[in-house]
């Protein structure tokens, strides 16, 4: 079974006789380049594109393009799929459209991804976004003489205040909407072009795209696209009978259509391109099928795919015929399915419908050319055979394919070549039985129509055989005009400006044969009425909690032209404040959302759009998705406690905004460590610790609902403790009589504690300012003893001196980091005399040593 492999333009050829290859890009890098974004004016059209104010954005070259390969476009919180859609011109194209919108005329990012491959690329910005004016009254002329080059003429529109810097013409196909060429930029005043020979092919229809472009500031920004009525070429025929024999007799096919198409030379020769001629004629019996090739390289076969039912799509079923050279005309349908491969179609021999005859065929290589000569049968009876009469056309596709002459060759031996490249090509067959009758037109009567209605033309009244149709509009407001090529083209009537009068569009009928034309017109009187308006709230939005929305109502139109005011309503969901109601763009801010992850609300509003008599209302839906705020911490206010005090921490005003359950985590950040209690609940607690001085302590709060955690919050416990206070200390007793030479226990008292903390006493040193050991009086030693830390001193003195002085150096601690010290003196005086003074000498001696 031979396979060929199917495309998004077509059928492209590769015959499973070979290897079946994957995309040559397949392995290559992924990346995305040659990017756009602009605003697009698209005018009414018969090819699928949208009609409107468009936002147009994507990238010309993504590499590997097609599936698996995906590409999305972001702007701000907007993410667009783009649509893989390959053209002749633009073969790796992605791209999406949108309803204008002033908000996204920034860049957009556009990201590509193919399995674990990522690449990614910046659009331009739309810095001045202007809705450029279309063309007017778009027509071909010439046609009729020059139908392969005719030209293309406009009337250009009021371009006062836009930037139109040139006008661009491209050609499509009428069938598919596949962008076929582009022709040379004009200049922005022109209005024609003659269509340059051989962009268009024969036996075919093409629409034509004008576009006025702004590339002022250095890329295209904004256009307008004005698409032509299709320019249906008429189909290859020609009445006559051939032997088939293989043999290009003189005169012979002088009454067939004629085809001369390009097939490449195998890349192992050279490449390059040859001229293939094709051939086609019938009589009352059979289609003939002719083609004529130079001997380049070795021929191989010759097929022909018909679209039966003349639609512009082959699918399973349809007629092919096939010859090669030295082998009989094989009769083949089309077919896609098993065991035929994914991607494929299969030339399936014709085996079991049955039929009459599958016609003859004979290729036939002379010295410097071969010659392929077919007839089929216009009515086999074979059920998967097209059926064909004087007057049907039918659809097609040649392809024809050549070998190199080398027996060396091991690489690009062999090539083909489809034509037309994509869509389908057109067969007529002719009348051949008597003389033919001149055509009579008849236009059908005037007509008394609504604006906006749907209006049928009618020349079924026409007589003669073997008709074609061709219907043009000479007056009033430019209509596009479909199915301008049959009996019954229709159109809208347009609307009129104002509210009232009417409008006459004039239509001319010609009708043709083989025995000349003839022409009638029609008038068609459109009246005005009043339409109600057309809102339009805008697109469906998922948008986040919080978050501002705008609502777009700008798509709304009248279509009489009449100014619209604006009403919009909230009909659903959680009450929201909307501002500039009246507006086309109203917008408000997101309700945050209670309940924690993953819920949603869906709010509806309702726009209402008057003309001031009619009004229309439409609805559109926001859907709230809630976002996870973080908690917030407060770890409380700031304290000033004391030493050895129970200090209690709070964290209670700590808090969810989406009322989720927080769970606490305290820490200590900072002072002398202390063990916290409770150090996972709102109110953990320790005991201040002991500090000489003024101590901070830092303690952090981090709160969490499970999924995010909060900010660390810090709080600061400043840790105080006064000392003691020495100043005040005396000794009890102060004075030692009589000198007896007792030790005498010593107490310090006046040492006070602001805090009221226990304060110890410590007995650091004992001196005095005589020897413990002197002469006379008895002296004893040593003078000071400590007892349970109670200093003894012993009642003496000199008795020669001027008495006893003892100075006891003591520090006073609270235990708490507190301490003070100070030094109490104790006299033994030499007398007990009234005014008998105590002279203290100093510290001279140790009164603790002997």
């Amino acid at each position: 079974m031979r396979s060929l492999r199917r495309t998004g333009i077509g059928i492209v050829a590769g015959l499973t006789m070979f290897t079946a290859c994957p995309q040559s890009n397949a392995w290559a890098a992924l990346e995305v380049s040659n990017t756009f974004s602009l605003r697009d004016h698209v005018g009414p059209n018969t090819v699928g594109s949208i009609p409107g104010d468009r936002l147009v954005f994507g990238a010309v070259d993504v590499t590997p393009s097609g599936p698996p390969t995906e590409v999305t476009a972001t702007q701000g919180q907007t993410t667009i799929r783009l649509s893989f859609i390959p053209q002749a011109l633009f073969p790796n194209q992605y791209a999406a459209s949108l309803p204008f919108d002033p908000s996204l005329t920034g860049s957009w990012t556009l990201s590509a991804t193919r399995g674990t491959e990522t690449a990614s690329a910046i659009t331009n910005a739309t810095p001045n976004p202007q809705l450029v004016p279309l063309v007017n009254n778009l027509r071909v002329v010439g046609a009729e003489t020059s139908p392969l080059t005719p030209t293309l003429a406009w009337e250009l529109p009021d371009l006062s205040g836009f930037n139109v810097t040139r006008i661009r013409i491209r050609v499509l196909d009428a069938l598919n909407g596949n962008q076929l060429a582009q022709l040379a930029p004009l200049s922005p005043t022109a209005t024609s072009m003659t269509i340059p020979p051989g962009t268009l092919q024969p036996a075919r229809a093409f629409v034509f795209r004008v576009m006025l472009d702004d590339v002022s500031a250095g890329f295209l920004q904004n256009r307008s696209s004005t698409f032509s009525a299709p320019h249906v070429l008429p189909p290859l025929s020609g009445s006559g009978t051939a032997a088939v024999d293989g043999i290009l007799s003189p005169g012979e096919w002088d009454s067939a259509g004629r085809l001369d198409f390009p097939v490449p030379r195998p890349p192992h020769d050279g490449g390059g391109t040859f001229t293939a001629t094709l051939y086609v004629m019938n009589d009352a019996t059979n289609l003939y099928l002719g083609m004529r090739a130079p001997l380049v390289a070795a021929p191989e076969w010759l097929m022909f795919i018909f679209d039966n039912d003349n639609n512009g799509v082959f699918a399973d079923g349809h007629d092919i015929i096939q010859l090669t050279p030295g082998a009989s005309l094989r009769d083949e349908f089309y077919s896609t399915q098993p065991p035929c491969p994914p991607g494929f179609f299969c030339p399936t021999l014709d085996t079991t419908a049955g039929g009459t005859s599958d016609g003859t065929g004979v290729a036939v290589i002379s010295s410097d050319y071969v010659f392929y000569e077919i007839a089929h049968p216009l009515n086999s009876g074979d059920r998967l055979d097209f059926a064909l009469k004087a007057g049907d056309r039918v659809g097609f596709r040649v392809n024809y394919s050549v070998t190199t002459y080398d027996p060396a060759c091991t690489t690009g031996c062999s090539s083909n070549r489809f034509y037309p490249p994509g869509g389908t090509a057109g067969i007529g067959i002719n009348s051949v039985t008597g003389p033919v009758a001149k055509p009579v037109a008849n236009a059908g009567p005037d007509q008394r129509v609504s604006e906006g209605t749907a209006v049928g033309l009618d020349g079924s009244a026409s007589s003669g055989p073997d008709l074609s149709f061709q219907w043009t509009q000479v007056a009033g407001p430019a209509v596009s005009l479909a199915g301008a090529t049959t009996q019954t083209p229709t159109f809208a009537a347009p609307p009129l400006p104002g509210g009232f009068g009417s409008q006459t569009l004039t239509f001319q009928l010609t009708v043709s044969n083989s025995a000349g034309s003839n022409s009638d017109s029609v008038d068609v009187f459109v009246g005005n009425v009043n339409h109600a308006p057309k809102p339009h709230a805008g697109v469906e939005q998922t948008v986040k909690e919080g978050s501002l929305v705008m609502l777009d109502g700008r798509a709304s139109f009248d279509p009489d032209g009449d100014p619209l005011t604006y009403r919009w309503l909230q009909l659903a969901g959680l009450p929201v404040a909307l501002a500039e109601a009246e507006t086309s763009t109203p917008y408000f801010t997101a309700p945050v959302l209670s309940g924690g992850l993953n819920g949603q609300e869906v709010l509806t509003f309702a726009l209402t759009v008057s003309d001031g008599t009619l009004s229309q209302t439409d609805e559109v839906r926001v859907v709230v998705e809630q976002l996870d705020h973080p908690p917030v911490a407060d770890a409380g206010m700031p304290q000033t406690v004391h030493t050895g005090r129970l200090v209690t921490l709070d964290g209670s005003r700590s808090g969810d905004p989406d009322a989720d359950p927080i769970f606490f985590k305290w820490s200590q950040v900072g002072g002398p460590a202390v063990e916290l209690a409770n150090a996972t609940t709102p109110t953990p607690s320790f005991s201040a610790p002991a500090a000489s001085g003024p101590t901070g302590l830092m303690f952090r709060l981090i709160v969490s609902d499970t999924h995010l955690d909060s900010e660390p919050a810090d709080v600061v416990i400043t840790v105080v403790n006064d000392r003691p206070l020495c100043q005040l200390a005396r000794a009890v007793p102060d004075r030692l009589w009589p000198p007896d030479h007792r030790m005498v226990p010593i107490g310090i008292t006046g040492v006070t504690d602001p805090d009221d903390d226990t304060v110890t006493i410590r007995i650091l040193a004992v001196t005095q300012d005589e020897p413990s050991s002197g002469l006379g009086g008895g002296d004893t030693s040593p003078d000071a003893l400590m007892l349970d830390d109670i200093p003894l001193l012993r009642a003496e003195r000199s008795g020669v001196g001027n008495g006893r002085v003892y100075h006891v150096s003591f520090v006073a601690d609270d235990r708490l980091g507190g301490r003070c010290s100070g030094e109490v003196q104790v006299g033994v005086p030499k007398s007990m005399e009234a005014g008998a003074p105590i002279i203290d000498d100093g510290r001279l001696y140790d009164s603790s040593l002997p």
